[in-house]
């Protein structure tokens, strides 16, 4: 046992990362965002938003061109916070949510659930009640609308 617990000890002085938990990646790196949002400017602007809850029977979007909206979604966006990897998926609920400029540069996002799906790898985010509310509030209107 105490060959064990100095062994743990060499290896923890000398590979201080090796038995510790990778850091999460940043949401906005992670995704893209930034190098999304370092091309936004007055001209092009981000022009509509678009949303779908992609339930396995149905990809039916929700489409904002109001500034005031789609300011409140990049808001909401910018919050989110990648804080661990998630052994949980679902599989009847793929939402995507999507920015589009008005030069038709685009960025967009998908989940599996409330889990951000990256490359297959499902992550824990902080900070998505607003995001979530949003886009419940996008869907409401549109049904309400028909």
């Amino acid at each position: 046992m105490k060959k064990m617990l100095a062994l743990l000890t060499v290896l923890m002085l000398l590979f201080p990362t090796a038995l510790a938990e990778e850091a999460p990646p940043v949401f906005a790196d992670a995704t893209g965002l930034n190098g999304f949002l370092s091309h936004v400017t007055e001209d092009p602007p981000i022009r509509s938003a678009w949303f779908t809850e992609d339930c396995g029977y149905s990809d039916d979007g929700y489409e904002t061109n109001d500034p005031e909206e789609i300011q409140a979604l990049l808001s909401a966006v910018l919050t989110l916070e990648i804080v661990s990897v998630s052994d949980l998926c679902v599989t009847d609920w793929y939402p995507r949510l999507q920015f589009i400029c008005a030069d038709g540069t685009a960025w967009g996002i998908g989940f599996e659930g409330h889990w951000l799906n990256l490359e297959g790898v499902h992550y824990n985010l902080a900070h998505d009640e607003a995001f979530w509310a949003l886009t419940s509030a996008m869907a409401r209107e549109r049904l309400s609308d028909e």
